[in-house]
């Protein structure tokens, strides 16, 4: 099917054919400024979202439902062959024979993942003595099912660095969830509130994303050749996925093992916010450096990581100029948004704001690795993370308690970036110079940023951990 003439005129578009002069700058220009008005919306929307439903709902839920969402992810992920990633990267990834067996993969991993739910969810029901686990996770994993259907317009958009339609519409879905949610909670404040919100949301995209965003119409279609490609890059992207995602997802069921569910609640509802954060770094790399740097591939080494930093650079600065003031005043703005018994974890989200800034250094720079065709490279930052905050937390709770666990949660990101840094040397793509700068400049705004708020005599982010 051809892509409809006229888009609706009330969804912004940039999806028209790209200019034959227009460089590879200007839509990675493009694309970041998309990118970061769907984070700065979207962000909004789920800030807003958090605090009505905070006031419906009771924290113990929200650290049930981190247990849920954990599951959930691990299942999608510990099965992701790198589909989306694949078409981006691939030669082929306007070919309709290629889209649709990616479509199909897409299928057929979504219904046996849900499979696979059902004797996780017993197996977690009693572990965390949940019974109503036994219903959540079958539930919630639904969405799997759901997002294998999404179409492969999604990944030729990202492909393509047209994301003005696919950004509105993520943020359009998110809010009809929120809005699913928050309905459901007011007549009836359980935990199936937020299932129906998650499942809301993912409904509403896949409807969408046939409906509104241009591309091929996707049918069942097995082609040998294109799925021995998908296979072949995704050899290397699960691995990295399945111990990427641990490092990444391990925290929340630990401390509800070590903790209670209010701590746990508590905790989930301020890793959301950093979580968010990171999602916002991640999607810059993968949907704007990452299709930006795989045209470029085959250029020396030398040349690509010019291009590299080139394209790097003023992100970073920009990244250090804002981080920096969040971490600043990330307390007050969680006191001013949460009841006050969700408060008391105020001081969580500095501590955690802070770490974003090795996402920050790592997600901006491991697309070259897969643009190059070389993600195993990744496996040298998200093993030494995974061992580092799996068992750094666990000690780290019991030597010093919940602030140690959440510091071993910050430096994560950190120990990756060092880990990528080492197979990025070896490819001669490696940025260390940069980095570096950019890290004492990150440094020096945070500690001029602490002194101007003591100076007002506002304290310091800690000081209700401090108090407690």
């Amino acid at each position: 099917m051809t892509p409809p003439e006229n888009s609706p005129p009330d969804i912004p578009n940039d999806d028209s054919p790209q200019p034959l002069g227009q460089s590879i700058k200007q839509r990675v220009r493009s694309g970041f400024v998309w990118v970061v008005v769907g984070y700065v919306t979207g962000i909004i929307v789920q800030m807003g979202s958090i605090m009505v439903l905070t006031r419906l709902l009771f924290k113990d839920i929200f650290g049930l439902m981190a247990i849920v969402a954990v599951v959930v992810q691990a299942l999608s992920l510990f099965s992701d062959m790198g589909v989306g990633l694949s078409v981006i990267q691939n030669k082929r990834g306007d070919d309709p024979r290629f889209l649709n067996t990616a479509w199909t993969v897409s299928i057929l991993r979504g219904f046996v993942l849900w499979i696979i739910a059902l004797p996780i969810a017993w197996v977690a029901a009693g572990f965390y003595e949940q019974n109503i686990l036994k219903a959540l996770i079958p539930v919630t994993a639904l969405t799997a099912i759901i997002q294998g259907f999404w179409a492969t317009s999604v990944h030729t958009a990202q492909r393509h660095l047209q994301l003005g339609r696919l950004t509105f519409l993520q943020v359009f879905a998110a809010a009809c969830g929120s809005a699913v949610a928050i309905v459901w909670a007011w007549m009836d404040a359980t935990i199936w509130a937020l299932v129906a919100g998650a499942l809301g949301n993912a409904i509403v995209y896949l409807a969408l994303t046939h409906l509104v965003l241009p591309g091929i119409r996707n049918r069942l279609c097995w082609d040998r050749d294109a799925a021995r490609s998908l296979f072949t890059f995704g050899r290397w992207v699960l691995p990295n996925t399945i111990i990427g995602f641990t490092g990444n997802a391990v925290d929340r069921p630990m401390l509800l093992k070590l903790a209670d569910e209010g701590t746990t609640g508590i905790y989930f509802i301020a890793f959301q916010i950093f979580q968010r954060a990171c999602s916002l770094i991640t999607r810059l790399g993968s949907t704007v450096l990452f299709p930006a740097l795989s045209r470029r591939a085959d250029l020396p080494r030398d040349e690509l990581r010019r291009r590299l930093v080139r394209l790097r650079g003023r992100g970073l600065r920009l990244a250090a100029v804002g981080l920096a003031p969040i971490v600043v005043v990330a307390d007050l703005v969680f006191e001013i948004m949460f009841p006050p018994d969700i408060e008391t974890g105020a001081w969580i989200l500095p501590i955690l704001m802070a770490g974003l800034w090795g996402v920050i250094l790592a997600n901006t720079i491991t697309p070259v690795l897969l643009a190059i065709g070389k993600p195993q490279y990744q496996l040298f930052g998200s093993v030494p993370r995974l061992i580092v905050v799996s068992i750094g937390c666990y000690f780290a709770y019991h030597v010093v308690g919940l602030h140690g666990f959440v510091a071993a949660v910050a430096i994560g990101p950190l120990v990756r970036y060092i880990g990528i840094s080492v197979g990025l040397w070896r490819q001669g793509l490696h940025a260390v110079r940069q980095d570096l700068l950019h890290t004492l400049l990150f440094a020096a705004l945070l500690a001029e940023g602490l002194a101007i708020r003591w100076a007002l005599g506002l304290g310091t982010p800690l000081d209700r951990l401090l108090m407690n």
